[in-house]
């Protein structure tokens, strides 16, 4: 069957024109390209400078009256109080709870020996015959400062062997700086006086 020349040219044109389209179908669009997000900032941690070292408070030099003392070894802290002589040329007696500094004797800080007085009803608790040898006293003072005493020796007296007079007064060094403590050790039963005593000598620490 002969084609008639019209239609092979309609023909022609028509392939061409879906081969110039690509066919029936739509050639398929490129995939969108995203564009990408910038980093999220990082923020510097910044390290505080370190605090400084707080400096020890020092600690004020001893002047004044003796406002106390303190014995670590046996746990006493007593507040302290002048002490003088009675009518009947006695020391006076202090309270439970307290210590007294004879006032007719040397001041702590002062060359010769400071003399204190306990109660006999219990001022060191009955703890006064335990200090041993090397045992630190410590004087407080008005100013919040302290003279440091190291204990040297424990001695019991009995009414037949104390002397007061050397033991107030004692004859030392020039320079020597001493704390001398006594304190009832025992009672007599029939009289309720005292008739031995605990005697602690100290001496200043330099």
């Amino acid at each position: 069957m002969r084609m008639h020349a019209g239609m092979m040219v309609a023909g022609v044109l028509l392939t061409a024109a879906l081969a110039a389209c690509g066919g029936s179908e739509s050639a398929p669009t490129s995939a969108p390209t995203s564009t990408p997000s910038a980093a999220p900032s990082t923020a510097t941690a910044t390290t505080p400078p370190p605090s400084p070292t707080p400096q020890p408070t020092a600690t004020p030099a001893p002047s004044g009256p003796p406002t106390g003392m303190v014995i670590p070894s046996i746990g006493t802290n007593l507040p302290a109080r002048a002490v003088g002589l009675t009518a009947a040329q006695q020391i006076e007696h202090v309270a439970q709870g307290e210590v007294g500094i004879y006032s007719l004797a040397s001041l702590p800080g002062v060359k010769g020996n400071s003399f204190w007085v306990g109660n006999s009803a219990g001022t060191f608790r009955d703890q006064l015959d335990t200090v041993r040898e090397g045992a630190d006293v410590f004087v407080t003072t008005e100013s919040g400062g302290r003279y440091v005493y190291s204990v040297v020796s424990l001695t019991r007296y009995t009414a037949a062997t104390i002397r007061m007079g050397e033991l107030i007064y004692p004859k030392l060094d020039p320079a020597e700086e001493r704390l001398t403590i006594i304190t009832t050790a025992s009672v007599d039963p029939v009289t309720q006086l005292d008739d031995s005593w605990w005697v602690v000598v100290a001496n200043r620490k330099p």
